[in-house]
C-alpha cells in the first residue's frame, strides 16, 4: 500500500509538470 501511495504521488507531480509546461508555452505564445 506504502509503494503505491509513492507512485500515485509521482504520477500527480508528473501531471502538474505537464500543465505547468503547458501554461509556460501557451504563455510565451502571448509574448
Amino acid at each position: 500500500m506504502k509503494t503505491f501511495d509513492i507512485i500515485n504521488e509521482l504520477d500527480i507531480v508528473q501531471h502538474l509538470v505537464v500543465l505547468f509546461q503547458n501554461i509556460v508555452f501557451i504563455f510565451l505564445d502571448f509574448l
